[in-house]
């Protein structure tokens, strides 16, 4: 996602994807959740612009906030309601 101040830097931006590669094989060497927000701020800024979450492009303003807690709380909804299904 480009914003105002990656747009310069874009390539170096992208960097964190492959950073992104290494923490998620970490999460999963260690059995830890791992929950990948770069899809869902891909998702939500289809129906926006970027600068509505993020107000560089990189660091997440309230609405950028809300969306990480939203999709943390979801996350562990999940496995919350897994365990009481065992």
């Amino acid at each position: 996602m480009k914003g105002k101040l990656t747009e310069e830097h874009y390539e170096k931006f992208l960097l964190i994807k492959d950073y992104a590669k290494e923490i998620k094989y970490l999460a999963e060497k260690y059995s830890l959740e791992f929950l990948p927000l770069q899809d869902a701020f891909n998702k939500v800024v289809k129906q926006t612009n970027v600068e509505y979450y993020l107000y560089d492009g990189v660091h997440p303003n309230i609405a950028g906030a809300k969306l990480i807690a939203d999709e943390w709380l979801k996350l562990y909804k999940d496995k919350i309601k897994k365990n009481f299904e065992l």
